[in-house]
This record gives C-alpha cells, structure tokens and sequence, in this order.
C-alpha cells in the first residue's frame, strides 16, 4: 500500500509513505497532514500502529507515536497501541494503552491520553493502570473530544471530555 500527496497545482504525486500497513486519514492542522498507520505485525513487534505527519510544504515525514511491544508468541506478549487519533482545536489527540498474553504483566504500564503538536510536543493529559483500555469515542465540536476508558480490573467504563488540554 502507498499513501501519496497529490499536488493539485501541478497534478505531480508525492509519495509520502509505503508499508504493509492500511492508511487511516486523520486531517490537516495548517499544511500538516495527520494519519494513522497499522502495519500487518504481530502482536509482539514494535510498530504495529504509528501516527505519522506530514508536512506538505517542506516535504518532510515526522513519526509522533509509534507502538511499542515485547515477547515472542501470543503466549508472551505485551503489545502498546493507539487509538485512531482526532485533531481537536488544532491539537492532535489521542489514546495509549496496553494488551498482553498475561494481564499481571502489564502491572508496571500505564495507559494514557495525550495531546501533541505538529512539532511532535506531547503531553500526557491522564494517566490509569495499564490494564485500562482508552478510546476515543468522538470530537463533539472543534473544542471537545469524548473519551471512553474501560478498566478491565474495575470491570467498569467511564467517559471522560477533554477541553482545550484538560480532562474532566
């Protein structure tokens, strides 16, 4: 699979990434292109999800996140992944979280939601226990995000609204 950029005042084509991996568009903050990668690995590879920008003007392609992961089977991994990030008030936002073989393994991680810029500055905005999944559920206007947090040792789901950096 290829991702291109298509240059409308001369119909050229930029290749902007190839991987085996589906391409998942997010949006544009200014002439930065924001997108979600998921490469075809296994459970236990780093990198199976990455956000990724790109700069149309100066042609240049930044990873923000890239997921990390460890072990050699589906009997011992642990696996980080992002959620399909949205871009809220000209901010990228997005979940963390983990997955493993052995749930008592992810005791040291931590699942996030986090903010970034188009430089790649992130900021953690909430922390849980890595056994807590994150996903987002909607951008309800240019200034609100919705997010649903499901601790799996709570048995329990709560939603929280992300405003302008904060999380209530």
């Amino acid at each position: 699979t290829k991702l291109y950029l298509v240059d409308t005042k001369d119909n050229s084509l930029t290749r902007i990434d190839d991987d085996d991996a589906s391409y998942a568009p997010v949006g544009w903050i200014d002439r930065t292109f924001v997108y979600q990668v998921s490469r075809n690995r296994a459970a236990w590879q780093s990198g199976q999800t990455a956000i990724k920008l790109y700069a149309a003007d100066s042609r240049k392609l930044t990873t923000l996140e890239e997921s990390q992961a460890s072990g050699s089977s589906y009997y011992d991994y642990t696996a980080q992944y992002t959620t399909m990030p949205i871009i809220n008030n000209g901010v990228i936002e997005y979940g963390r979280y983990w997955s493993a073989s052995y749930t008592g393994s992810l005791s040291d991680k931590k699942s996030q939601i986090l903010s970034a810029d188009i430089r790649g500055v992130k900021h953690v905005l909430k922390e849980f226990p890595g056994t807590s999944s994150v996903g987002y559920l909607v951008a309800s206007s240019l200034d609100n995000a919705f997010v649903s947090v499901y601790d799996s040792t709570a048995g329990k789901s709560t939603v929280y609204q992300v405003t302008g950096g904060k999380v209530s």
